[in-house]
């Protein structure tokens, strides 16, 4: 039996997280809504922090799996003045640029309906938000772009909730084996932003995503534009890092799980019937490695387990097998 560090809460086994068995965790949590700040290569520092402990040589890291977020920034001018890693000193480096976001909690799926919830068993994720901060709301009542947010919010898969949504993690989990599976990683809000900068553009000063008059029309599409250009730009190159260094700060911190696996992504799309519409593949190679995973073809034992239990995802699995060998990548925070 498996306890949350946290809260002393004993959970049973899970075969597959249902509606009851995620509720009663996210009570577990507490507060489900936190600020959050990230800076560009902050991931670095938790990793190297986590890693260093209470002290380990600049030598000794740089023979380990996470050697190269040495050459990060932030850590050379650290390992410049400091021979010896620990993690107080590296966990307290916050430079004051970066962006702030909130983080909340939310779930995902059915339970006995999972075919189009893109899930590799059947249950209910839970779903880790990275959401806009008090600066971006700011921004967007002084533009007053109240139209084109909404308009964004109804594009976006995580539309429900306090905030307006940046991005998101899926998750899935076993609290006896200790494991969690990142199931996806995913941003409708600047690809849809996107497109609506392009749809703009294509014709003119008629906006359809406005429903307003032509003569404003125009005028609003400047606004946009300007929002795009200072509040959503700058998030293009970060917000995939930002939303796995929370996700593995929030398995690590508060659910207190240590060991971590993220599709692969002819694996991911194979295990959740993905076949057409595939996500960036950069978020299932590029996004890994950068955080130093490891490849391997070790499944997570509630997978393997649920394969041996039902018989339509153990015929999937041997088949999928047969076909070619599963693929995922791994850390042990």
């Amino acid at each position: 039996m498996w306890s949350c560090p946290l809260h002393g809460h004993a959970f049973k086994n899970i075969f597959k997280m249902n509606t009851a068995e995620l509720d009663g965790l996210l009570s577990q949590l507490g507060p489900q809504c936190t600020s959050y700040r990230y800076f560009k290569d902050k991931y670095a520092l938790l990793l190297a922090g986590w890693a260093a402990g209470d002290g380990l040589r600049i030598g000794e890291m740089k023979q380990s799996r996470l050697g190269g977020l040495l050459q990060k920034d932030l850590l050379k001018q650290h390992c410049a003045r400091n021979p010896v890693l620990r993690a107080a000193d590296l966990l307290a480096i916050a430079p004051h640029d970066g962006w702030s976001f909130s983080r909340s909690l939310d779930q995902w799926g059915e339970e006995d309906n999972w075919g189009w919830t893109q899930v590799s068993r059947p249950g209910i994720s839970l779903v880790l938000r990275l959401d806009f901060g008090p600066s971006h709301d700011r921004k967007v009542s002084k533009l007053r772009l109240g139209p084109a947010m909404e308009t964004l919010r109804y594009r976006n898969h995580m539309r429900d909730g306090e905030r307006l949504n940046l991005a998101w993690a899926r998750l899935d989990l076993d609290l006896e084996t200790g494991e969690v599976l990142i199931e996806e990683i995913q941003n409708d809000w600047l690809r849809s932003a996107q497109d609506m900068v392009e749809e703009g553009q294509s014709i003119g000063n008629d906006s359809r995503w406005y429903h307003v008059p032509r003569k404003s029309a125009r005028k609003n599409d400047l606004r946009f534009l300007q929002y795009h250009k200072e509040m959503l730009a700058p998030l293009e190159k970060i917000w995939s890092e930002a939303m796995l260094c929370a996700t593995l700060e929030f398995i690590r911190n508060d659910l207190g799980l240590h060991t971590v696996y993220m599709h692969t992504p002819d694996c991911g799309a194979r295990l959740k019937g993905i076949s057409y519409s595939q996500p960036p593949r950069s978020i299932y190679t590029d996004l890994p490695r950068r955080f130093c995973f490891e490849q391997t073809d070790e499944v997570p034992t509630f997978l393997s387990r649920s394969w041996g239990q039902m018989e339509g995802l153990k015929q999937c699995g041997e088949a999928g097998r047969r076909a070619k060998p599963f693929s995922f990548w791994k850390m042990e925070l």
